[in-house]
């Protein structure tokens, strides 16, 4: 395939030298773009808000005990 010569029957095609770092760098390059997006934080405008909601309610909450205390 591709320029090289059918082998005869019985022998297993050796994978070149640079066929290896080709391979390992890919699957490098693979996990590396895997966790970091597994990794990168939240940023969408939903999540913000929910938690600037909590903030506030828990904000609200204390006030609330300290009228009453």
């Amino acid at each position: 395939m591709f320029g090289e010569r059918p082998l005869p029957p019985g022998h297993k095609r050796l994978m070149q030298d640079w066929e290896i770092v080709f391979w390992g760098s890919l699957i490098a390059v693979f996990l590396l773009i895997l966790i970091t997006t597994w990794a990168k934080p939240e940023t969408s405008l939903n999540v913000w808000a929910e938690e600037e909601l909590r903030e506030r309610k828990l904000l609200a909450g204390r006030e609330a005990e300290l009228q009453i205390q």
